[in-house]
């Protein structure tokens, strides 16, 4: 009989997938190990600028006038839109060209480019700020709103640079470059407004020079290269690759804007408050699994092996479905509390309920799509994205437009968990066979927990029902954090098993025979001796 062949990396991958190596599962357990592990230590200190802004929103309402807290609101918004248009995608093209051939210096030459491009269009809109900005009913652009825009352009200049950063994995200078963005700039913006003066000019001119600090820190750290008339194939490359991603982002911008235009201008600026305030509270998760995208990427456009990284995928969804889960079902139990401390009694806490429950609910089946979203990016299809996430804008806004009149905030809060969910199953469609395969328990789960939010809406914020509540937060809290250390520590449930037969054959041993040794380790499968 012949020798029996080794599997051919040639065959078809339904063949090659029935065994894989040792090494190729450790280098996933691995690969999934650090996007839960050390990748979320870049995410924790990326999202460190929205938990602050998020965190001194009650300080900050405190000490701004209504109108000038507004007016600083509005050119928050102004500079999302604007860094949507100056950033040009190029900060997934710089991680994208990182992991190619040449793939450093390619990357540097990006940057160069976002500077360019940024320093262009961002002087452009300023240029022109006079006769755009009354047209958005801002007035004839007004300090508060210049300072928008030079933060738009210092923002799209500092993300290429971060996202180099975690391409090479420079934590220190990440670390350093995110507490400029975040906490450096926050203290300069209340700083301002507590010593200068309480307006929105002041409060956006902090905000831009810390994140002009973060570019200077970013660009030392990156070292741009100079760009040449050799280097005109790679850069339209990297622009046919990213310019899409312009439209999916701007899109983006008006699915999170959408139902707040709406329920402005039908039901006025006092229920837009009271719906904003229940909104960011249970969009809180969501904000953070946006960010997956920007720590995960160079991870995933790393791996050239497609079939592992569907594996590996797979892995890191049925991830975010638990942490997702213990995060939405905390933030929903939690919610009384939550209300009461970021909104006066005016608003109606209690009349929130449902809206915090059914936003927070949309975190589970935004996770699903995040990863099919990052299938489709690492597969260059970007103009899919723009087209989905464009049809999923004009859906939310249709609905909005239809049924706010009738259903009110809370008709608002359950289109945007509609539209997220349409969003998951249109995302996995488009992924088709490249996406990873369902797992069904990990799924369900997912579903209890979309289940348990939105049922929660029912039980009451005051009374025993509080103390419940309190309690159920507590429990999903921990239950994230295990499930956190178990993602990063895949081997940890083992090692438990293994530590708790050591100690139950040290006693039982040391009971029956006290001169005895007790084992060092737990005794291995095989047959006994007799």
């Amino acid at each position: 009989m012949p020798p029996r062949q080794p599997i051919d990396t040639e065959q078809p991958p339904e063949l090659s997938a029935q065994r894989v190596p040792d090494s190729e599962h450790g280098s996933e357990s691995a690969a999934v190990s650090g996007m839960f592990g050390r990748d979320m230590i870049y995410l924790a200190f990326w999202a460190l600028q929205i938990v602050l802004a998020a965190a001194l929103t009650p300080a900050t309402t405190r000490l701004m006038p209504k109108a000038q807290f507004g007016q600083a609101a509005a050119g928050i918004a102004v500079m999302q839109l604007l860094n949507c248009l100056f950033g040009f995608g190029l900060y997934t093209a710089v991680q994208r060209a990182y992991a190619g051939e040449d793939g450093e210096a390619n990357a540097r030459r990006l940057v160069s480019l976002s500077i360019e491009l940024s320093l262009g269009s961002g002087t452009i809109a300023y240029a022109t700020g006079r006769w755009w900005c009354p047209l958005f009913g801002l007035g004839p652009f007004p300090p508060a709103i210049r300072y928008a825009v030079l933060w738009a352009m210092m923002t799209a200049i500092s993300a290429p640079t971060l996202g180099l950063a975690r391409s090479r994995n420079q934590l220190k200078g990440f670390i350093a470059a995110s507490s400029a963005q975040s906490i450096f700039a926050q203290a300069l913006a209340l700083g301002l407004v507590v010593v200068v003066q309480a307006t929105a000019a002041n409060y956006l001119l902090g905000q831009f020079l810390g994140e002009a600090t973060t570019a200077v820190i970013g660009l030392s750290l990156a070292r741009p290269k100079f760009l040449r008339r050799v280097h005109l194939p790679m850069l339209g490359d990297a622009l046919r690759f990213s310019s899409a991603l312009v439209p999916a982002a701007v899109a983006g911008f008006l699915f999170d804007a959408s139902d707040r235009i709406v329920i402005h201008g039908d039901l006025g600026a006092p229920a837009l408050g009271r719906y904003a305030v229940a909104r960011n509270i249970g969009g809180f998760a969501i904000v953070l699994l946006q960010l997956v995208s920007f720590t995960w990427m160079p991870r995933l456009f790393a791996m050239k092996n497609q079939d592992s990284r569907k594996r590996v995928l797979a892995a890191s969804r049925d991830g975010l479905y638990m942490l997702a889960v213990s995060f939405a079902v905390a933030i929903t139990a939690a919610s009384p509390l939550l209300l009461a401390l970021w909104a006066p009694s005016s608003y109606g806490p209690s009349s929130l309920l449902l809206i915090t429950a059914l936003v927070a609910a949309s975190a589970l089946p935004y996770a699903d799509a995040v990863i099919y979203q990052q299938v489709l990016v690492v597969d260059g299809r970007t103009r899919s994205v723009a087209v989905g996430s464009a049809a999923l804008a004009v859906v939310n806004l249709g609905l909005n437009v239809a049924l706010v009149p009738s259903l009110g905030i809370d008709g608002s809060a359950a289109i945007t968990c509609f539209c997220y969910t349409v969003g998951a199953l249109r995302w996995r469609w488009l992924a088709g066979a490249a996406g990873p395969r369902t797992n069904p328990r990990p799924l369900l789960l997912a579903l209890a927990g979309f289940a348990i939010c939105l049922l929660s809406a029912a039980v009451p914020g005051h009374g025993p029902a509080l103390l419940l509540r309190v309690l159920v937060a507590l429990a999903a809290t921990i239950t994230f954090f295990v499930q956190l250390a178990r993602l990063i520590r895949p081997d940890s449930n083992q090692k438990l098993r293994d530590g708790l037969i050591r100690l139950s054959l040290r006693i039982q041993l040391s009971w029956a025979d006290p001169d005895r040794p007790a084992p060092t380790r737990p005794f291995s499968g095989g047959s006994r001796r007799r």
